[in-house]
């Protein structure tokens, strides 16, 4: 599986954007068929028996400082599941992510869905 492209988001200043897409519950909303985005001790998470909070309110709806203690880090490491289906079939991706570099207005991630990886890049420049 393969994802590629670009968007431009006209009216939004940059540092705007820089607070919503390091908030990993409003990139979780954001990500159709993404169940949760959690931080992982030392690499090992139980996949099957996480249930992920429900309702948990983001910009503009909750407090800036509760959104900044919960924002993706440097050399942070995260689960986050996937589960997109089509008619019947719904198979889950179990998702490992490594936020490789985040100081604005860059941010650089990779996500591994054994056996792929892929790296993803933020930079409104």
């Amino acid at each position: 599986m393969e994802f590629e492209g670009e968007f431009e988001l006209e009216g939004v200043e940059p540092e705007d954007a820089w607070v919503v897409l390091s908030d990993p519950v409003a990139v979780r909303d954001a990500l159709k068929g993404c169940r949760y985005i959690v931080p992982m001790d030392d690499g090992d998470f139980d996949f099957d028996n996480y249930e992920p909070e429900e309702d948990v309110p983001t910009l503009p709806d909750v407090d800036p400082e509760v959104v900044a203690d919960r924002a993706f880090v440097e050399g942070g490491k995260y689960a986050a599941l996937m589960q997109i289906g089509v008619g019947s079939v719904k198979p889950r991706f179990e998702t490992r992510v490594t936020i490789i570099e985040r100081e604005y207005p860059k941010m650089v991630a990779t996500a591994v869905v054994p056996p792929r990886t892929a790296v993803s890049r933020w930079n409104p420049e």
